[in-house]
């Protein structure tokens, strides 16, 4: 008995194939059915420069208006080709692991390669106050002390960063966080926190 729908499988395309995906496309793989392709690359003479790939993406993967595309980083290696990471956020807000690379050459996109979820939904504001969500958050480390806690440890930190107003008092972030696996397709507005405990000593990140 047939599924009424196919199932997803990742594979590699090469030439008419990958150019059917995206016009110019030499070789593409396509991971997950939750995201864009997870790599492109482009046939010499038919790379799009930066701003065209950016109106192309939307295009071809129907990306909504809330989705934006922020620079984190920007160099260049040491024979001249420059690599741009972008993190993408949804209504401004971070998709966790949303993370992409645009390899440039002379101004001209070259390859790309990242997760870009196409379809992310989730909810623009919190139901949970960023202090309560602190709270539960602590609960779940359960350590007996933390190193905000401690006036030594505040101090050192201060002096390490050359910042009098550094802490490791944890600052929650919203982030929309991707429940499950790799592949799932449901999403979750979240509180993020750093949290430094001292007694037992541990770091971990922890979403509310």
């Amino acid at each position: 008995v047939a599924s009424g729908q196919e199932k997803f499988v990742a594979k590699e395309i090469w030439g008419a194939e990958a150019d059917a995906v995206w016009t110019g496309a030499e070789h593409i793989w396509l991971k997950q059915e939750n995201t864009v392709p997870a790599f492109i690359q482009f046939r010499d003479g038919l790379e799009p420069d930066e701003e065209t790939f950016f109106f192309l993406l939307r295009k071809a993967f129907h990306l909504p208006p809330s989705y934006n595309f922020n620079l984190l980083n920007d160099e260049f290696d040491q024979i001249g080709w420059q690599h741009k990471r972008f993190q993408i956020t949804v209504n401004d807000i971070p998709v966790t692991n949303g993370i992409f690379i645009l390899h440039l050459k002379n101004g001209l996109v070259k390859k790309f390669n990242g997760y870009l979820f196409k379809n992310v939904l989730a909810a623009t504001s919190a139901t949970v106050s960023e202090s309560s969500a602190l709270q539960f958050a602590l609960t779940d480390i359960g350590a007996q002390k933390y190193k905000w806690q401690l006036p030594e440890e505040e101090s050192y930190l201060k002096i390490e960063t050359g910042d009098v107003n550094a802490t490791y008092f944890p600052k929650g972030n919203l982030e929309i966080l991707q429940l499950g696996k790799n592949d799932a397709t449901d999403f979750k507005l979240a509180w993020k926190f750093d949290i430094y405990a001292h007694e037992p000593m541990s770091r971990n990140y922890v979403y509310v």
